[in-house]
């Protein structure tokens, strides 16, 4: 009766601790799971080495059809990441992981979260992404664009 007392008189408190909690659980996850972030200047010096480090592109389908990417990146999107971890364990063997997104914050750091809990150990997130990648004039490859006949 006393904790529900508590709880109670103290609603509030919880309530802001679990938004608190919420808001920074990807942040929290990061630092418990040691996902390193990683500046374009050094993932691209990285970039150079293929044989020893993997690009991941975890943007949605519909980004990834229509805009720039890193060259030779493997484009798996965050919501199918679950699902294909094995194909990605089979390119990742003794290399690290680059992830990229757009802005390099939100759906990376959660991905390199899901790929640190799945058992890779050389996990990092690229810092601004991609859209910081192409300011730097970094190889990227565009995707073709189908050009709509018109017969008049």
């Amino acid at each position: 009766m006393e904790f529900i007392n508590f709880f109670q008189q103290n609603l509030y408190y919880f309530v802001v601790a679990a938004f608190v909690l919420l808001l920074f659980k990807n942040r929290i996850l990061s630092k418990i799971y040691s996902v390193h972030s990683i500046g374009v200047e050094d993932a691209f010096a990285m970039f150079k080495q293929p044989a020893k480090t993997l690009f991941l592109d975890i943007r949605t389908s519909w980004e990834l059809e229509r805009e720039a990417r890193i060259k030779a990146s493997t484009a798996i999107p965050l919501s199918e990441l679950r699902d294909r971890l094995k194909e990605i364990e089979s390119k990742a063997m003794d290399r690290k992981i680059i992830i990229v997104c757009q802005t390099g914050s939100g759906r990376a750091v959660s991905a390199g979260i899901r790929l640190k809990k799945a058992g890779f150990s050389d996990v990092y997130v690229m810092k601004g992404g991609i859209n910081t990648w192409q300011r730097a004039d970094y190889p990227v490859t565009r995707p073709k664009r189908k050009i709509k006949q018109t017969y008049g």
